[in-house]
């Protein structure tokens, strides 16, 4: 990766940190949160589309959604499961264990960001 890659990298997991604050009430200095960004900002800069603009909104809004999964897989094997999160005006509770909510709010959000990405068609069958 060039200096130049890592830059964009690097910018790419802040605005997605930001988006978890502000959108989902993430605390952006939270240690989780950030990994949880750096794992998402990976991800989608590794899939964008080579005409793909990284400040687009709707790349951004699917990469924190997916930080925002991240997160609360990661925190709830931590300390035993995070139980709400907030998107704007729609709210996500997760109870029992199971993040099952959060992921549907993220594949929506994803699907919107396809069109930005490589292998838009990709998916993951969770299940009738």
């Amino acid at each position: 990766m060039t200096e130049e890659e890592r830059g964009k990298l690097h910018e790419l997991e802040r605005e997605i940190r930001y988006r978890m604050d502000r959108l989902y009430h993430v605390e952006a200095e939270d240690e989780t949160a950030g990994a949880a960004a750096r794992l998402a900002a990976r991800e989608l800069f590794e899939r964008r589309r080579s005409d793909a603009v990284l400040d687009d909104e709707r790349l951004l809004a699917a990469g924190a959604a997916e930080a925002c999964c991240q997160y609360l897989l990661m925190t709830q094997a931590q300390e035993g499961g995070v139980t709400r999160f907030q998107a704007g005006d729609v709210a996500y509770s997760v109870t029992g264990g199971s993040p099952e909510q959060a992921m549907l709010g993220r594949d929506r959000l994803m699907a919107q960001a396809a069109c930005l990405l490589r292998d838009p068609a990709s998916f993951v069958f969770r299940g009738v």
